[in-house]
C-alpha cells in the first residue's frame, strides 16, 4: 500500500465517517435554524457496514489495513479482517487468503444510536442491554504491539478515547434513561394500586360556629 492513505470505498476516511457533521443533514439544519426539515441525523455518505471501523482511531485502522495489505476498504470481509486484527492487538498473523473451510464468527452488531426522549420502556431496556460494556465489541480495546513502543502508546490512547466517546458515554446514557423509566413505572404502578380515599373537608361555616361556641363557653 506504500504511503498512500487508506480509503473507504474509494473515498477518504473522513468522507465516510458517520460522525462527520459536514454531511449531517440534521446538524446543518440546526445551524441554519431550519427546524424539522432534516430527515437524517447522520452522515449521509457513511455505510452501516463500515461504521464499526470508526469506533477506533484513524491511525489504528490505517496501521491494521496496511499490515493486512488493504489499501481500499470496499468489502465487508475486509472490515472484519481489520477489526479482528485490531481486537487481537496485532499479535495474530492472518494469512493472505483465509481458509474457506473455517467459518469466522459473526461480529457483534454495533449498537444503534439511542432513541430520542419519549422512547418506551421496552426500547430503553433493549438499548441498556446492547450498550453494556461487558458485551463483545463494547469492551475497552487492548494495546496493539507493533514493536514501536511510542507509536503503540499513542495509538492505544486514541483507541481509548474513541471507546470513551462511542461506547462508555452511550452506556451511561442508556443506564440513566432506563433508570428514569423504571422510576416512572414504579410510581405509576403504586399510584394505580392506591385504594385510599382523600378525606373531605367540612363546611367552613359549620367549623367556625363550632369553635366559636367552644370559645364562648370556656370564656
Amino acid at each position: 500500500m506504500g504511503s498512500k492513505a487508506l480509503t473507504i470505498d474509494g473515498r477518504p476516511w473522513e468522507y465516510r465517517d458517520p460522525k462527520n457533521k459536514k454531511y449531517n443533514e440534521q446538524y446543518q439544519a440546526d445551524r441554519r435554524g431550519d427546524d424539522g426539515s432534516a430527515e437524517d441525523d447522520f452522515n449521509r455518505h457513511s455505510y452501516k457496514w463500515t461504521n464499526d471501523l470508526y469506533d477506533y482511531s484513524k491511525g489504528s485502522v490505517q496501521d491494521a489495513a496496511k499490515a493486512l495489505g488493504i489499501g481500499n476498504v470496499d468489502e465487508k470481509k475486509e472490515v472484519k479482517r481489520i477489526l479482528n486484527y485490531i481486537q487481537e492487538g496485532g499479535r495474530k498473523k492472518e494469512e493472505d487468503k483465509p481458509k474457506e473451510t473455517v467459518a469466522a464468527p459473526a461480529p457483534e452488531p454495533t449498537p444503534e444510536p439511542l432513541p430520542p426522549r419519549g422512547s418506551t420502556f421496552k426500547e430503553d431496556r433493549k438499548d441498556f442491554k446492547q450498550t453494556r460494556l461487558q458485551r463483545r465489541g463494547n469492551q475497552a480495546p487492548r494495546m496493539g504491539l507493533t514493536g514501536d513502543a511510542s507509536k503503540d502508546a499513542i495509538r492505544h490512547g486514541e483507541d481509548l478515547n474513541a471507546h470513551y466517546v462511542n461506547k462508555f458515554i452511550p452506556s451511561l446514557e442508556a443506564e440513566a434513561r432506563l433508570t428514569a423509566q423504571e422510576i416512572g413505572e414504579s410510581g405509576r404502578f403504586n399510584l394505580n394500586r392506591f385504594v385510599g380515599k382523600i378525606p373531605e373537608l367540612g363546611d367552613p361555616k359549620d367549623m367556625f360556629a363550632f369553635y366559636s361556641k367552644q370559645l364562648t363557653e370556656t370564656a
